[in-house]
């Protein structure tokens, strides 16, 4: 027969998982983290700049999903202290060494992940002066797309715009020249030297 305290730290152990679980399998990756600064303000987003800051790119600490990793860690290695006899107080300590272990490993894991995702962000004025290909043609005063690469090495796509407003066709390659906004203006790579 099972100790409550053995059934005690087997239920934190338990709803941590749980609810870890279910939370990845529901998605999302805002659970009411508490230090979420600078992420995701229900305000306009700043697509295509980034300034270095570190902010947003950190997992919260004290978000629920980490508190329910510390749990699952804790209530795991309480059990298990438990099943080889020790006491409360033991048996909590274990629990307290576990759970920051497992909460702690978890964290730099969502962090790369987290890291991984952001890097695909785009600071237009660094393609200025980058040969790109021309995705789909800029019409005449219209706006295109280009393909080109971005500081991290990952593919993005940019409104663009002729110099011109001269028609470019797809698959032209271009110069980038300048930022507008969110819109880079190219050049055909044969006009440049022009």
């Amino acid at each position: 027969m099972l100790s409550t305290q053995a059934i005690t730290f087997f239920s934190l152990c338990l709803g941590g998982a749980g609810f870890f679980i279910i939370s990845q399998l529901l998605g999302g990756h805002h659970d009411g983290d508490l230090d979420d600064v600078g992420g995701h303000d229900g305000g306009g987003h700043d697509h295509g700049h980034h300034d270095g800051d570190d902010h947003g790119q950190n997992p919260a600490v004290f978000s629920l999903r980490m508190i329910m990793i510390f749990a699952m860690g804790f209530g795991g290695a309480g059990t298990i202290a438990t099943y080889y006899k020790s006491g409360p107080i033991a048996a909590s300590a274990w629990g307290c060494v576990c759970g920051l272990a497992l909460a702690t490993l978890a964290w730099f894991v969502f962090r790369a992940l987290i890291r991984q995702q952001a890097s695909t962000t785009t600071d237009l004025d660094d393609l200025v002066g980058e040969t790109v290909v021309v995705e789909v043609a800029i019409p005449n005063a219209g706006l295109g797309q280009i393909k080109g690469e971005n500081s991290y090495n990952a593919i993005v796509y940019v409104t663009a715009q002729s110099y011109d407003d001269r028609a470019i066709p797809a698959g032209t390659r271009v110069i980038v020249t300048e930022v507008l906004g969110s819109t880079v203006v190219v050049k055909p790579v044969n006009q440049v030297a022009a």
